[in-house]
């Protein structure tokens, strides 16, 4: 099944400038939306994504196993100790399911990239 949604609808977890999904068996699989942005936050880490074009392919229980984007990617983390900023044409970024909520592993940029990494100290 493929369902497309209007630009003005906002997706969970980021907004999105319209929607194309795929399901199988009732379980999302794959969701493509262009200008679109997330957000993901943990105890530890807090990660903005976005780009013109993103296609995030989800495993069980609708956990997100990969997101690419493409033209115009960004990808900052942000921790207690560090902020990591990237910028590119294109950005993959593979999760792993942990406790059935998507984690970061790995991000790869491709493609006129940009990395700039800031370490914070605390003070005193």
């Amino acid at each position: 099944m493929r369902i497309a949604a209007k630009p003005t609808e906002r997706a969970q977890r980021g907004a999105a400038g319209g929607i194309l999904s795929d399901r199988e068996d009732g379980e999302i699989k794959l969701a493509e939306s262009g200008n679109a942005r997330g957000v993901q936050t943990s105890e530890n880490r807090r990660l903005d994504y976005s780009a013109e074009q993103l296609t995030m392919h989800f495993g069980e229980n609708a956990v997100i196993q990969k997101i690419v984007g493409e033209r115009s990617a960004k990808l900052n983390s942000t921790a207690r100790t560090a902020n990591t900023w990237v910028t590119s044409d294109r950005l993959d970024m593979d999760f792993d399911d942990v406790d059935k909520e998507a984690q970061l592993k790995l991000a790869v940029a491709t493609g006129k990239g940009l990395t700039t990494h800031v370490t914070l100290h605390a003070c005193g």
